[in-house]
């Protein structure tokens, strides 16, 4: 499906993310430790992030989730923990545990890493954003119905998948995907649209038949 409103990301969410723990901050009940973030290998393009220690182990907990529980994530400390060694100690535990999930492409590439690390443009907005233009397009095909989300569905970062089922179709329900535009977007929004449904068009033995684009 093409979107043109997403002609103008710029996001190239296929550049690594590189993270350094610059400062601390002790605010009296809690401490923030402040994260430089650049993408890619221009080191002009960097931006801050600050976090408490109880954000990094929710994401522990989520990485957890996933069956990698051998990451060198610090211990909680009960007492002691606004000690100024102590949060040296711990800043530099925290700063390991971000190269470690920052080398792993699995967990570099996630979302849950991504919103962490970029919150501006990693967030909950876009799987609204996906639903809303995927309705918009339906509303204009009066055959095809949308269904629900399917969540959970695939590995891209701002790819979603759909439920639809077209009353003129004979195999009814069908998978519709909604896709943001790379940052390489090169052509027109008519030319794009053109491309997009020529793929209606294929035929191949091999290939399922795509039934709108």
């Amino acid at each position: 499906m093409f979107d043109e409103s997403s002609a103008l990301n710029i996001i190239d969410d296929t550049r690594p993310l590189t993270a350094t723990i610059t400062d601390t901050q002790n605010n009296g009940s809690f401490v923030t430790y402040h994260i430089k973030v650049h993408r890619g290998s221009n080191v002009d393009v960097c931006w801050f992030v600050e976090h408490r220690y109880s954000d990094f182990a929710t994401l522990n907990t989520t990485i957890q989730g996933w069956g990698m529980t051998d990451l060198p994530f610090p211990k909680k400390k009960i007492f002691g923990n606004f000690d100024r060694a102590f949060i040296e100690d711990r800043k530099r535990a925290l700063q390991v545990y971000l190269d470690v999930i920052l080398q792993d492409s699995f967990l570099a590439d996630s979302l849950e890493v991504k919103k962490f690390l970029d919150p501006q443009n990693y967030n909950d907005t876009f799987e609204e954003e996906a639903l809303r233009q995927t309705s918009m397009l339906l509303r204009t095909e009066p055959h095809w119905k949308l269904v629900e989300p399917l969540k959970n569905i695939g590995y891209r970062i701002k790819r979603s998948f759909f439920m639809v089922n077209c009353e003129t179709e004979v195999v009814g329900k069908q998978i519709l995907s909604w896709t943001e535009i790379g940052p390489y977007y090169s052509c027109s929004a008519r030319e794009m649209s053109s491309l997009m449904k020529l793929l209606t068009t294929v035929q191949h033995p091999y290939i399922t038949p795509v039934t709108m684009a």
